[in-house]
């Protein structure tokens, strides 16, 4: 075994010891290897090129054809209401407070001549493109004196007519000038021209300033009403429309203590009720006043400023841990500046001064107020007139006694004209009684801070059914309110037993009455506002005479308005008390 591993390594040195010639290099033809089709094609997938890409014109001319008024996709309603993409506005006035009388003269006898022409001016709120040819090429603006050839050496006018265009005291100083010109160069023609012009233009202006004299415009009034101070007497109107002036002190105010003053920033002190265990003052101001001023202070406190005070308190405290007295003892004790009091009263009476202004404006029946309607109105006495109800009536001769004045009710009526109301009164009895009827008489004063206008109704109903009246009053007042009131529900007017409303009802509380005829007769202080809707006698009557709900719900405006009060006119000349 030994010589035969031996004889075979033996080999394999001789295997590899032996030499080999190497075959001679062979010359091959190199040949480009051909790639494949779809390596060379373009790829599918969309990637980033660096290369700008044109807009095809098929896009372009899409979108210079696009009209946003016809597309049913455009989102901006402008442009089917207006048609500009805009939304519609009102001209803005063409008159400026810098201007003179002349030039608003102008610019109003301008605008009437080319509304009266009919003239094709656009009123779009964009500028026109022969403008804005003109503006970009430089030239200048075109005055009424300029010609249509550029290549005139001098100016030949318009010839004048006799609504001629109204013209400033600028361009009536330029035309005298032209009409000197033009007599030094001896143009008689043109001067002749130039003078009848100006004669004309001197007649429009005096006959156009005539006319505006006598019709002022609105924009001059508003102007003289700005110009103009208003002095006015503050007062304070409290719950049950009695009516006060400011005090003096409410009028002026500290100037040590107004902002920015030497007291403006000083905390409120805190001041000492109690020495010694004893009781020195409730409030801080009470060193201020003495009893009288007190008293005074007291009686115009209305519950309204009793309860705003609350709330303010109750706002302001923030300490969880003090009860209601703690926080009402602490808050009392405080030292109020005098101005700040004064100065909160008094913009309280501006504001409440604005707001009467502009209920007076606003009330049907006051004289001065463009609310009412004069041609209702039957017949006028001193301080009292007699006219119908705007709306359709309850019957044939309902009708209402009003005040010239705006008074609230009839306890605040002076004895004049409470005389005169009951003289109207009488006269209508009378009138109706001549017809077989009886007549209701009837107020409802609520909401006196709001300062209404007296107004008394007088229903006319027939004799058979005016036997019943009081017991449907009667029921329907009993059972407008609670059954526990403070006031007695019902007070006898008129009679024997019965006194007079003015002696019944105390001055300030809002009170219904009702009387039939000039006999007899109910009154009941209302004590719950809102349970007395104004036609709640109406409503009464209605039932009674089964008429419709729709008169006195939802009353409608009287048409024959003319033919009704020349009718009650025919009626009223026998018992007319004003004559």
């Amino acid at each position: 075994n030994k010589k035969r591993a031996q004889a075979d390594s033996d080999s394999d040195s001789d295997d590899l010891e032996k030499w080999v010639e190497k075959p001679p290099p062979t010359t091959t033809s190199t040949v480009p290897v051909a790639r494949d089709s779809w390596m060379t094609d373009p790829l599918l997938l969309k990637t980033f090129s660096k290369e700008r890409k044109d807009n095809t014109s098929t896009e372009k001319q899409n979108y210079e054809s696009y009209d946003p008024a016809k597309s049913t996709r455009e989102l901006n309603p402008y442009w089917k209401t207006t048609g500009t993409g805009l939304p519609g506005f009102k001209k803005p006035n063409e008159f400026n407070d810098d201007d003179s009388d002349d030039e608003r003269l102008a610019k109003t006898f301008a605008s009437t001549s080319n509304k009266a022409s009919g003239s094709g001016v656009s009123r779009s709120w964009q500028k026109r493109t022969d403008d804005l040819l003109c503006d970009k090429k430089g030239s200048a603006n075109m005055s009424i004196y300029s010609s249509e050839s550029s290549g005139d050496e001098e100016l030949v006018p318009e010839k004048p007519t006799s609504t001629g265009k109204f013209l400033t005291d600028q361009q009536m100083n330029e035309l005298g000038a032209k009409l000197l010109k033009a007599e030094i160069m001896g143009n008689d023609d043109l001067a002749a021209e130039l003078k009848l012009q100006l004669e004309n233009a001197r007649k429009d202006r005096a006959a156009f300033k005539d006319q505006k004299l006598l019709q002022p415009t609105t924009h001059n009034s508003k102007i003289r009403k700005r110009n103009e101070d208003e002095h006015v007497l503050l007062t304070r109107t409290d719950e049950r429309g009695n009516t006060r002036p400011l005090s003096q002190a409410s009028r002026t105010v500290d100037e040590r203590e107004l902002y920015g003053g030497r007291n403006a920033r000083k905390k409120q002190k805190r001041l000492e009720t109690h020495k010694d265990g004893e009781r020195m003052r409730y409030f801080p101001d009470d060193d201020k006043y003495d009893i009288k001023q007190m008293f005074e202070r007291e009686k115009y406190t209305s519950a309204s400023d009793a309860n705003l005070e609350f709330a303010k308190i109750a706002g302001k405290h923030k300490n969880p841990n003090d009860d209601l007295d703690d926080i009402f003892a602490d808050e009392v004790r405080k030292d109020v500046s005098q101005s700040s009091t004064d100065r909160r009263e008094m913009q309280r009476a501006i504001t409440e001064h604005e707001r009467l202004s502009a209920q007076l404006d606003n009330c049907r029946y006051c004289f001065d107020s463009p609310k009412m309607d004069k041609s209702l109105m039957v017949s006028m006495g001193e301080q009292v007139y007699l006219a119908l109800p705007w709306h359709i009536g309850m019957q044939s001769g309902h009708c209402t006694i009003s005040t010239t004045q705006h008074v609230s009710c009839c306890t605040q009526l002076d004895e004049d004209t409470w005389s005169e109301v009951n003289d109207f009164r009488k006269a209508l009895t009378r009138m109706f009684a001549a017809q077989k009827k009886d007549v209701v008489f009837f107020e409802i004063a609520t909401r006196l801070s709001r300062r209404p206008h007296l107004s008394i109704h007088c229903v006319p109903i027939p004799d058979e059914q005016a036997e019943m009246a009081p017991f449907y009053f009667k029921k329907a007042v009993e059972e407008s309110e609670l059954e526990w009131s403070v006031n007695k529900q019902l007070v006898t007017l008129g009679g024997r037993d019965g006194k007079g409303l003015r002696n019944c009802i105390p001055k300030g509380l809002p009170y219904f009455w009702v009387n039939f005829g000039m006999d007899t007769g109910f009154a009941h202080v209302i004590e719950d506002e809102d349970r007395f809707p104004q036609n709640f006698a109406l409503e009464i009557i209605g039932g009674m005479l089964e008429l419709d709900p729709k008169k006195w719900r939802k009353p409608q405006k009287e048409q024959n308005s003319i033919a009704k009060v020349k009718m009650f006119a025919d009626w009223w000349k026998k018992y007319d008390c004003t004559k």
